[in-house]
Formats: structure tokens, C-alpha cells, sequence
């Protein structure tokens, strides 16, 4: 297990659809049994899955990756299930427990947050926190027991004795906060009940809900409950030297609270020449500042912590594949089970807790429509696709380097420069980092449905790699990128500190997905983050519109805001405003395989945007975008692929399409599809077309694909059910 750099595999890729798949299918069936709860508890659940903030309003909120219930379905697969429905009832129990635990754990733990928001147990008070979390208990018992399964009431023992063990190894979690002699063994026991119990009975009861024997139940619970402890044991890794843009948590957090997780135990049972002064540490009282903290991360490398930690994951992570026969272990487990143990490895590195790097991300969008006339003030409505991002590490430079041209360096927004190499990280196809909030209503990795003729694709490919520099002593900006950052470190009064800005990038580039906007949202909020500078939504935005200006020329400010904005956005005049989205649809975006000429498309279209029929085309644009949101907002699908449909034809009027968009279009809508259009830029790039049903999804992408495009990709717009 490589802690450090290992490429994203396809099983990394397979491990994202099957989650996606899971959380849209089981998110209909935890809504329905949320709701039998009555107010305030049901207002409280609902906050706490995201579905909603406090006051209830609707809302794009980060949710959980799902990982059990995807066990309890795959389970169930394996052991020779034909459907998975009989499975759902299962797997959302899986999960209602689980979200059973984490409400009790925010209380017990004193933790503030949860998934980025304030924990309910921070609004509500910990008692009705808590009689939420028994209401979750209950909600789960009750699914199963109404389970079309062979067997449901062995189904609820099975769940009843995995929240006995999980509040033994709560227990024995609690205990060993106040004891100095905790062993490794000991340790191991307490996760195996804690955190390996419920992945154990998410997959038995799988393969439960399949009709298994007595025995293949028992082998799929043992590869469960070691798939568990290995977990527990990434995290434990992740609790120390994990990038903070990718846990959420301070680097060293572990270690700043005194918990004693397994690098530390074993560290401290190894004896090394360390191990009595981190001892030390941990029985003292004394605050730990990040001196210390940087100390100690130290001390628990050098000790043999976090090699130990590694080791035994490695350990149960095989000895879970070895537990049921070798026929049985799919594919899908197999992508689990190393996405449960890699998640955030591939991404982690050792990081100082001292300010001498920081770290930003953004992610890429669509524009749904108003592309063009939304310059001319026209409205645009434009969703978030935090699956595919840019990464940015800020470091301060020395002089000599940053005195250099900065040209010599790629620009990282320009599609003619912006290249990868097969060596870079970039065209590793890295797993990409969420911002602090992973929209429901948006395209993301956790939620891309997989469908047929699009689940063997990846997810979009690397866009690259590339650096500025910025600040210092007779700096002058020249790219986007670095007029934009040089805006926020003027803002900052900060301009005498040369800094060094790396980025690497998912987003393809001259595809009309926002990847300039993106690169430099991302380049400003490292920036800020190695400055410790505080830095709005707002402020972000105005910062990447100035980058945006230099590079694009005339921009109409909605891939600013789209690239930092946090749910789908209608953009009119620069004023970016959340829209509500009802019930659910499939959106195919498909690469022409042609650059995009923004700019040039930009002069087209403003020169033919003048005169009395310019000023007919933007009330026609206006009425459809205004049409759009609200049959977005009432549930109208088939609506809103007209008014996709009608757009696209008054893009091509306005001369920004090509005869590969109107011939995937018009082969998109000739399967079936609700509507289509260009998006973006245009004269190339990508097109988005429409379906209501998976079926219909995959028979639009193969004819998709006829059409002459590169590639598609199927990912579920989900809004508040009807």
C-alpha cells in the first residue's frame, strides 16, 4: 500500500460509479423512511443528511460516500442476486445506522462539525441530537423487518447484534482516552467492534437479502469486519499526515487532541529512542501549539507509526479478500475494498502545520443555458461539477526563482500550453478534492449514476499541470492566473512575498467545462491559504473575474461564479442566485473532441447580438433561460429539454455551433433525448443532452458515440424529490 503517489486506477473509477449508483438509488428510499418521522425530528435528520440548512429551505449540502450501503448491494450481487432491489431495504438500514453512530459520536467527541456544516447536535442541543439519532435506530429496524427478503427477522438480529458491538467498541474507545498503556492488540479489538462491525453486517446482510447459506453469510460478514479495520487504520494515517484540503481536519490532527490512535500506539510499543518523551506528551496537560504538534508527527514516523499503521492495513485488507472464495470476490467488491483503504492516500502528503504551503481547490461547471447572451446581461443558469477539479499547492519562493519571467512557466489556463505529460500527476487521472460543501443538486463523482455504455468510461480526463509566479520586488502579471492573484494579494496588501503556485487539473481544457476559471480559483485559494488570509465566496469570484477578463477578453463573470459556487446558480449582470431544482434527470455530456474557441466564439456572437435582431435574440434567450429555471424548479424535465433544444438552435443562429455539435445534437435528440445543445464557448467542445431514465441515457450515449464524439459521460442532476 503506496501512502504516497499510487495512480488512480480503473478500479479507483469503478469504486466512484458504484457509489454514485448507490447513493442515487438508495437516496428515494431514505427519504421516504425519514419522512415517516414526525417534526422537529424529521426537519433535524434531513439537515443532518443535507437534503436541507437549518430553517429547512432546500440546499445543495455535502452528504456521505455511502460506502456501507454499496457493500450491501455488491454483497448481494456477488452471492448471485439477479435484481439488487430486494437488497435496497438493507442498505439503507446499513446507512441509517451508520448515521445513527455519527450523530451519537459528534456529541460524545465534542465535535462541532460534521461533512463541513455545524453538527445537529451544535443546533439542536445534544438531547434532541440524540433522540434523533435513537429515531434513526428505529427507522432501520423497521426497513428491515419489511424487507422482500428470504429471511428479514435474521436480518434485524443481525443488525440488532452489530449496534451491541458497536457500542462495545464505543466504549472501549471512550476508556482508552483515559488510560496510558493501551496496546496495539487491545487497540485492534476496539476497531474491530467500532468501526468493522457495521461493515461486516453491511455485507451479510447482502448477501441475506441474495438467500446465502449460513456459511457464505458468515465468510461475506469476516471480509466486512476486516475491510473495516483496515479502514479505521487509513484513517488513523490520514488522522496525522493527511492534506487538510482533502480530510478537513488541521494537519497533525490526531496529535493536537492527544488520541491514541495505532501510529501512535504502536510508536510508543515499539521503545524507540522516542517513545518516552511521546509519552510524556501524551500524559501531559500542556497545549500543544503546531511547534509541538510538527514534533510529534516526527516522533511517530521515526518511532515506526505510521510504517506500522500501513502494514496492518495491508494485513486485513488481504486477510478480508481471503475471507470468501476467490469466485465470489467481484470486481465490485474488489474496486470497494481498495477505494475503502486508498480513498485518500493517493492524495495525501506529509505537510507541515506551519504555514509554509497552502492548498486550494475548484471545480469545473456547465453552463445549462445562457451561454453568449449572458454577456449582453441576459440570465444563465450553470451548474457545479466538483468531480472534476483543480488541485493548487502555494509555497513561498525565493527571490532569485521568483524573479523570473514567469512566462517561461506554462500557463496553466491556456489550452495551447496547458499540457500533461505521461509522468505527471495530472495524467494519473488523480482522485479529486471536494470543497466544503459537495452539491446534491450538481455533477459529482459520489453521485455519477452509472448507466449502460457509459459505466466503462472515466470520468473526464486530466486536463495538466503548470506553475506561476507571483509577488515580489518588480513583479508584473501577465497570465489570467497571475492578475488574479496579484488582485487578491494587492487586496491583501501582500505584495512583497514572491510566491509559487503549482496546480494540476482534471478539467479538459478548450471544452467549455470552466477550466480557466477553475485553475485560477484554485491558484487564489491556495494563495490564500499558505497568507492565512480569510477569503469569501464574493471576494473569490471578483478575483477569478479579473483573471478571466485578461484571459477570455469580454466574460460575462458566470464561470467565476460557477466555479466557486456551491449548487447551481442562475447568473444574471454579475449576481450569482441559488435555484431550487426539483426531481431528478440524467445529463450526457459529450466532448466533440474539438477545441472550443471561446474567444473567437465571443466575436462572433457579440457582432451578430447588435441591432434589432440582436435585441430580439436576447429577449428570446431571456424568456427561454426564465422558462428553464422554473421547470427546473417544478419538476419538468421534458420542459427544460425544450428550452435546452430551443437554445441550442438560437446558438447556432448566432453562428457559435459547428457541424459536429448539430450532428451529435440532432443524433442525441433522434434517440430520444429530452433536449440538447452546445455548451460552453462553443465552435467545439462539448454538448449536453437530456434523459429521464437510465435506459434512455445509454441509448442516446451509443448514438452519441455513432456521431463521431470522443467520449460521454452520464451523471444524475438530483434535486428535492416531487
Amino acid at each position: 500500500m503506496d501512502t504516497m503517489a499510487p495512480r488512480q486506477t480503473d478500479s479507483d473509477r469503478r469504486a466512484a460509479e458504484l457509489l454514485a449508483h448507490t447513493q442515487h438509488t438508495c437516496d428515494p428510499v431514505l427519504r421516504e423512511a425519514v419522512g415517516w418521522l414526525p417534526e422537529p425530528l424529521h426537519a433535524m435528520i434531513g439537515y443532518h443528511f443535507g437534503w436541507w440548512d437549518r430553517d429547512g429551505r432546500p440546499g445543495a449540502f455535502r452528504a456521505g460516500k455511502s460506502l456501507r450501503a454499496a457493500l450491501t448491494l455488491c454483497s448481494a450481487q456477488a452471492c448471485g442476486a439477479n435484481d439488487a432491489t430486494a437488497a435496497l431495504p438493507g442498505a439503507a438500514a446499513v446507512e441509517l445506522i451508520h448515521n445513527f453512530t455519527l450523530i451519537h459520536d459528534d456529541i460524545m467527541d465534542g465535535d462541532d462539525t460534521r461533512r463541513g456544516r455545524t453538527a445537529l447536535w451544535r443546533i439542536w442541543g445534544a438531547t434532541d441530537a440524540r433522540l434523533a439519532g435513537d429515531a434513526l435506530h428505529a427507522l432501520a429496524v423497521r426497513l428491515l423487518a419489511g424487507a422482500p427478503s428470504p429471511d428479514p427477522t435474521a436480518m434485524v438480529a443481525e443488525l440488532s447484534d452489530t449496534v451491541i458491538e458497536l457500542s462495545r467498541g464505543q466504549q472501549h474507545d471512550c476508556a482508552f482516552e483515559h488510560r496510558t498503556d493501551v496496546t496495539v492488540g487491545e487497540y485492534l479489538g476496539m476497531v474491530a467492534g467500532k468501526t468493522g462491525a457495521l461493515l461486516g453486517s453491511a455485507c451479510a446482510i447482502g448477501a441475506m437479502s441474495a438467500g446465502a447459506d449460513e456459511r457464505t453469510v458468515a465468510g461475506f460478514h469476516a471480509f466486512g469486519s476486516d475491510l473495516g479495520v483496515a479502514f479505521q487504520l487509513v484513517d488513523d494515517v490520514l488522522g496525522i499526515w493527511g492534506d487538510p484540503e482533502v480530510t478537513g481536519k488541521p494537519a497533525g490532527n490526531d496529535l493536537a487532541r492527544r488520541k491514541r490512535s495505532l501510529p501512535v500506539i504502536a510508536a510508543i510499543e515499539a521503545g524507540g529512542p522516542d517513545a518516552a518523551e511521546l509519552t510524556r506528551c501524551y500524559d501531559s496537560d500542556e497545549p500543544l501549539d503546531s511547534g509541538k504538534v510538527a514534533r510529534l508527527t516526527t516522533m511517530v514516523e521515526n518511532g515506526g507509526g505510521r510504517s506500522a499503521a500501513v502494514a496492518q492495513a495491508e494485513h486485513y485488507l488481504a486477510q478480508a479478500i481471503n475471507a470468501i472464495p476467490a469466485e465470489q470476490v467481484s470486481d465490485d467488491l474488489r474496486a470497494l475494498a481498495h477505494v475503502a483503504t486508498h480513498r485518500d492516500l493517493c492524495l495525501m502528503t506529509v505537510v507541515s502545520p506551519r504555514r509554509d504551503v497552502g492548498h486550494g481547490s475548484a471545480h469545473a461547471k456547465v453552463i445549462l443555458i445562457g451561454e453568449h447572451t449572458v454577456v449582453h446581461g441576459s440570465p444563465a443558469i450553470a451548474l457545479p461539477i466538483p468531480a472534476l477539479t483543480v488541485r493548487a499547492r502555494a509555497t513561498r519562493a525565493p527571490d532569485s526563482v521568483a524573479a523570473q519571467d514567469s512566462a517561461a512557466a506554462p500557463d496553466f489556463t491556456a489550452a495551447q500550453n496547458f499540457t500533461a505529460t505521461p509522468d505527471s500527476p495530472a495524467a494519473q487521472d488523480f482522485t479529486a478534492v471536494q470543497g466544503p460543501t459537495a452539491p446534491q443538486n450538481a455533477l459529482t463523482a459520489e453521485n455519477s449514476a452509472a448507466v449502460p455504455n457509459s459505466a466503462a468510461a472515466p470520468l473526464l480526463p486530466g486536463g495538466g499541470a503548470g506553475v506561476i509566479r507571483v509577488g515580489g520586488p518588480g513583479f508584473r502579471p501577465r497570465t489570467g492566473p497571475e492578475f488574479a492573484v496579484d488582485a487578491a494579494l494587492r487586496h491583501w496588501n501582500v505584495t512583497d512575498t514572491p510566491i509559487a503556485v503549482h496546480t494540476e487539473s482534471r478539467i479538459p481544457v478548450a471544452r467549455g467545462l470552466g477550466s480557466s476559471a477553475a485553475s485560477t480559483a484554485a491558484a487564489v485559494r491556495a494563495t490564500a491559504a499558505l497568507l492565512e488570509q480569510s477569503l469569501g465566496d464574493a471576494d473569490l469570484a471578483a478575483f477569478v473575474q479579473v483573471g478571466e477578463q485578461h484571459s477570455h477578453g469580454r466574460a460575462s463573470g458566470v464561470d467565476a461564479a460557477a466555479a466557486v459556487s456551491h449548487g447551481p446558480i442562475r447568473f444574471r449582470a454579475g449576481v450569482p442566485t441559488p435555484i431550487p431544482i426539483t426531481g431528478s434527470a440524467l445529463l450526457l455530456v459529450a466532448d466533440t473532441g474539438v477545441s472550443a474557441g471561446t474567444r473567437r466564439a465571443v466575436g462572433i456572437a457579440t457582432a451578430r447580438l447588435t441591432g434589432q435582431r440582436g435585441l430580439e435574440m436576447l429577449r428570446a434567450a431571456e424568456g427561454l433561460t426564465e422558462d428553464a429555471a422554473a421547470q427546473l424548479a417544478q419538476g419538468d424535465w421534458p420542459g427544460v429539454g425544450r428550452s435546452l433544444t430551443r437554445f441550442h438552435e438560437l446558438l447556432a443562429d448566432l453562428g457559435v455551433s459547428s457541424d459536429v455539435l448539430d450532428r451529435a445534437v440532432g443524433a442525441a435528440l433522434d434517440a430520444g433525448a429530452l433536449g440538447a445543445k452546445l455548451t460552453g464557448g462553443g465552435l467545439g467542445g462539448c454538448l449536453l443532452a437530456l434523459a429521464d431514465h437510465p435506459d434512455a441515457a445509454a441509448r442516446i450515449s451509443e448514438r452519441l458515440y455513432d456521431s463521431g464524439v470522443h467520449q460521454v459521460w452520464t451523471l444524475p442532476i438530483e434535486g428535492e424529490p416531487k
